[in-house]
Formats: C-alpha cells, structure tokens, sequence
C-alpha cells in the first residue's frame, strides 16, 4: 500500500482496536523499490569500476564521493547509517 493508506490503517488499529503501531521502513514514504535502489547505489560506492577487486571502506567511499559535493557524501552517510 500507500504511505496514506498505511497511516489510516494504523489510526483505525490504534482507536478501534487498542493496537499500537509503529512505522517500519517501507512506512516511511519509501518503495519496496526505492529502499531495494539505494541499497544498490550505496554497495557501488565501495567498488571502484577499474579495480572490482578492491573494496573501499566507508570512510574511503565518503571522501571519493566529496569531489561530487557534500550532497552526495551527506546521502551516503544516511545510507551507511541505515545500512551498516
């Protein structure tokens, strides 16, 4: 479903039937897809397309993607918050 529909559903558990409810992350505004694509996007960070064998660490990542600027780094970071 839809964040909205969602937020209805967990409203009527609450006040019809003393359920609590809690968001999980695909509650959040995020697609099964979107949450599949940026777990895609943030594991391509650690690779580098000319040396597949090397694996950067987070630390290594965030700083090859700074010369892209902060938007960027600061996206990676929450992702790695999420992920790691």
């Amino acid at each position: 479903g839809n964040g909205q529909n969602t937020s209805l559903i967990a409203q009527m558990g609450m006040q019809d039937f003393g359920i609590t409810t809690m968001a999980h992350l695909t509650c959040m505004g995020a697609t099964r897809e979107s949450i599949e694509e940026q777990i895609i996007c943030y594991a391509d960070k650690f690779y580098s397309k000319s040396h597949l064998e090397r694996e950067k660490t987070v630390e290594q990542a965030a700083r090859s993607l700074a010369k892209f600027g902060s938007e960027g780094v600061e996206r990676f970071r929450k992702w790695a918050q999420m992920f790691e």
